[in-house]
């Protein structure tokens, strides 16, 4: 390999826009190897691999080159211009995901009577007790203690890659009509856990909200799409996620914006609320693929299309 090409897609590298890149090496006592890549395939080596996962397994270039998915990559990328590099990747390499969203086992998202006092619902709260009890959400909320395991895994995941979530109004809060005014700042208090731009689907216009922590929440009246687009110019080749509510969710899978659903299946029914997939022939929308992971408390799956 020439020392000016990139080790992943093996283009002549284009400055500035690449960067030096350790792979650690955990065997024969080698030490650290230093490659120069182009910044997008070192973004997208770390979408696929924690750095723990390269340590113990993908000790080589050749062995991270087996991978399926960043094969994948290489033959998307080796189809772009060479002044590809420059920056202008960032927007098409997002991924559009629901995150571990939790259901009851009749399929419902949130419960009925949704208000300040039940912000899912009657017994939305059962949905997440698969989450609330990981060392995770613990420490989310200041707390110590909590499990560790599959769920907890799960849950620190839900966070990872993300550049910019899309919600819908009632996932904000339960203001209906005009926003009276810039008292209702979300749920979460003054440090939101987002840290990323987030845009609020309404139908109403109000000023952008800065928060503590990185995040600011957009308010988009213009629609699904809008929201879309504002995010992809934001969100720097990460996840855009859909975080909710159910409503939300299902008019980008109906628009097949979604690349890949991660559900929670709580051990739980509701009887009624919000159904997420009611009425929606995921079949037809291409969503054949289907992981399943058992978790402590709850069973996950990740649905992506063909």
């Amino acid at each position: 390999m020439e020392e000016n090409t990139c080790p992943i897609c093996l283009r002549q590298l284009a400055e500035p826009s690449c960067r030096h890149h350790l792979i650690p090496l955990s065997q024969g006592g080698k030490g650290d190897v230093t490659f120069m890549m182009h910044k997008i395939c070192h973004g997208k080596v770390h979408s696929i691999f924690n750095e723990k996962e390269l340590a113990r397994t993908y000790t080589s270039i050749e062995k991270i080159l087996e991978n399926e998915e960043l094969q994948k990559f290489v033959n998307w990328v080796k189809k772009k211009p060479l002044d590809f590099y420059d920056g202008s990747f960032k927007a098409d390499m997002s991924k559009i995901k629901v995150k571990h969203f939790s259901i009851s086992l009749d399929g419902f998202g949130a419960g009925l009577n949704q208000n300040k006092e039940n912000p899912l619902g009657t017994r939305g709260l059962e949905l997440h007790q698969w989450a609330f009890e990981t060392k995770m959400f613990k420490a989310m909320i200041g707390a110590s203690g909590g499990e560790e395991g599959i769920d907890n895994d799960v849950m620190s995941k839900t966070f990872e890659n993300v550049g910019a979530v899309i919600m819908g109004r009632n996932m904000f809060g339960p203001i209906r009509g005009n926003w009276i005014d810039d008292e209702w700042k979300g749920w979460w208090g003054k440090n939101p856990p987002f840290h990323v731009p987030v845009f609020v689907l309404t139908h109403h216009e109000r000023k952008s909200l800065e928060m503590e922590g990185g995040t600011t929440f957009h308010f988009i009246t213009s629609g699904i799409k809008t929201a879309l687009d504002e995010a992809k110019k934001v969100a720097q080749g990460k996840d855009i996620v859909i975080g909710g509510g159910v409503s939300t969710i299902r008019q980008f899978i109906q628009a097949g914006y979604i690349d890949e659903i991660e559900i929670s299946l709580s051990p739980v029914f509701l009887g009624s609320g919000e159904n997420l997939f009611s009425g929606i022939d995921m079949s037809s929308l291409g969503y054949t693929k289907i992981v399943r992971t058992e978790g402590e408390r709850a069973t996950h799956f990740v649905m992506t299309r063909d």
